[in-house]
């Protein structure tokens, strides 16, 4: 037991008191080959391997490129932020001004509570419901998003649940299939959503942003739902389909 852990005992290596030395050379490597940079620049410059970087010199006699200066790559240009940006800004007719962020919204089938639940939201936003004080505070909203699940998830309807149609009827299984595959795609979902869109586009900025109910794919990232089935909301140049995620600029922010 002893000889075999003599046998397969190995001796750590000596330390380094450096990981380089006067005796390395420095390679410049791009597409078309490799070159040995070589000049009295270099010996105050901390290059590791692995660095991007440009050198600006001449090619030597011996074959190896003198350096003059290098440079390296900077960040992607920047737009300009706006410089005459204060708190101010922001503010209209002396108050400020907000962004109202809502979500699931679950239009479906026609149901009086969720119509009104819809109806009130709207008429909050416009400034038509509440007090002078909730009528004042809703007049600073100038910004609307609707982030996702503006539709109620399709549910198939099972004629035999709830008929009680046996499985051997199957004359009456095949009717009510076809009647079923008629309406199994509502247009009081997508017709009450775009009023109520053109109602709010006449005074504010709409986003809409598709979530996992909308019609919209199931893969992120979602592309926009199609401003065509949005009926007369779809001309309003306040009215604009996004994606999901999206990236939205207000008043110069980003």
């Amino acid at each position: 037991m002893t000889l075999k852990s003599i046998q397969h005992f190995i001796t750590a290596p000596p330390p380094r008191t450096k990981f380089y030395s006067d005796a390395d050379q420095i390679l410049l490597e791009d597409e078309s080959g490799r070159i040995r940079l070589s000049g009295d620049r270099l010996s105050a410059i901390p290059l590791v391997s692995g660095v991007v970087m440009g050198a600006l010199g001449v090619e030597t006699n011996s074959g190896d490129f003198e350096v003059l200066d290098v440079c390296y790559p900077g960040p992607a240009p920047q737009e300009p932020t706006v410089e005459d940006y204060t708190q101010d800004s922001m503010e209209l007719d002396g108050t400020s001004e907000w962004i109202a962020l809502v979500s699931g919204l679950n239009i479906g089938p026609p149901s009086a509570a969720a119509d009104l639940r819809i109806t009130l939201l709207v008429e909050y936003l416009l400034s038509e419901a509440g007090s002078r004080t909730d009528q004042q505070s809703a007049s600073s909203i100038t910004r609307l998003i609707i982030a996702g699940d503006s539709f109620a998830p399709l549910t198939r309807h099972d004629p035999d649940e709830a008929d009680g149609l046996g499985t051997t009827d199957v004359a009456s299984k095949a009717e009510h299939q076809m009647s079923q595959d008629d309406v199994a795609f509502p247009a009081h979902p997508t017709q009450s959503l775009a009023g109520h869109i053109a109602d709010l586009a006449r005074v504010m900025t709409v986003h809409l942003v598709p979530g996992a109910a909308d019609p919209a794919g199931a893969t992120l990232p979602q592309q926009p739902m199609p401003r065509a089935m949005f009926g007369e909301a779809k001309a309003s140049e306040g009215f604009l389909t996004e994606t999901n995620p999206c990236w939205l600029g207000v008043e110069g922010c980003e």
